[in-house]
């Protein structure tokens, strides 16, 4: 658990919008990534989940599986 609070934390650092959209890390291992995010600061004007919002937790779902792959081997890159 404590890695994914690490992680969690290098994104609020280094990517401001994951703090901003409610980003959660509920799960994450070799075959996926799974995260999620309150609706409330996602709200669009009717009331649903905003599309960027969605988008970019897509976005960022792919962003963490690359980066804790990398983490797991001790290799060290830039993902970009």
């Amino acid at each position: 658990m404590s890695q994914i609070n690490d992680l969690l934390q290098f994104l609020h650092q280094q990517i401001p919008l994951t703090k901003s959209l409610g980003l959660e890390i509920v799960s994450i291992d070799e075959k996926g990534a799974r995260v999620r995010a309150p609706l409330e600061p996602n709200l669009n004007h009717l009331g649903g989940a905003f599309g960027g919002s969605l988008a970019t937790m897509m976005i960022l779902s792919g962003y963490i599986l690359v980066y804790h792959s990398l983490l797991r081997r001790k290799l060290h890159a830039h993902v970009i």
